[in-house]
């Protein structure tokens, strides 16, 4: 099943340009006819180019690349080198760490 535009390749497009009702797009590709009619209208407006991925969703990156590298050295070291007990690193020993060099969790 697909469940991604770019999971599909382009064969849906294909199917769009030919004059494909959303109906039979979604049938072929085994997705929503609501998913099947976004590419048709998106392909509509803008061709091939408006059903390109438009990369990963999400919020941003809170941390900065140079905080990035260095929370890394750090949980590399070990949560002992942190001045915890014993060598188990967990969710709030991490945040906790983040937070004492970002100021963010």
């Amino acid at each position: 099943m697909c469940k991604e535009w770019s999971g599909c390749g382009w064969g849906a497009a294909e199917l769009i340009e030919a004059g494909a009702s959303d109906r039979e797009v979604a049938r072929r590709f085994r997705v929503s006819r609501m998913s099947a009619n976004r590419w048709w209208r998106a392909a509509a407006a803008g061709g091939r180019a408006a059903l390109a991925s438009k990369g990963a969703g999400g919020a941003r990156r809170k941390l900065t690349p140079a905080q990035v590298a260095e929370l890394e050295a750090v949980l590399d070291a070990g949560p002992v080198a942190c001045g915890y007990a014993d060598q188990c690193w967990t969710l709030a020993r991490i945040s906790d760490q983040v937070w004492q060099r970002s100021g963010r969790t």
